[in-house]
């Protein structure tokens, strides 16, 4: 029987690449809003969880992938961390947790667990 690795090494790389591809996300993001020169206000909630659950998706499919089982359990750590550093990277910058960060919390915990699902069911 194959050795599992341990959690938390796993769902650390998994955090790690899932908040840089968020960064990148919102850095495109971002280039595009200044390149247009059209700047909706309305588009900045919907991106921002979009990006969060492109993020929380693909830490949990590499934190699983890493650890080769239970995928929901890692992708759903993965996401809680992602989601956590979002956390204190907004209240550092002032902003205070509403209704709207429990849905974005919801989305992103479903995407990182449906990642981590993936990850176990692929085929190598």
């Amino acid at each position: 029987m194959k050795q599992q690795k341990k959690l938390l090494p796993a769902a650390g790389i998994g955090t790690a690449a899932g908040t840089l591809i968020i960064i990148l996300l919102m850095l495109v993001i971002s280039l595009i809003i200044t390149k247009t020169k059209s700047f909706n206000v309305e588009i900045i909630t919907p991106a921002a969880v979009i990006c969060g659950c492109v993020g929380s998706f693909a830490g949990g499919y590499i934190s699983a992938r890493i650890r080769r089982s239970s995928g929901m359990l890692s992708g759903i750590v993965s996401a809680a961390a992602i989601l956590f550093l979002m956390l204190c990277a907004g209240v550092i910058a002032g902003s205070l947790p509403t209704v709207t960060m429990l849905l974005r919390a919801a989305a992103m915990l479903l995407s990182g667990a449906l990642g981590g699902i993936i990850a176990v069911n692929c085929a190598r």
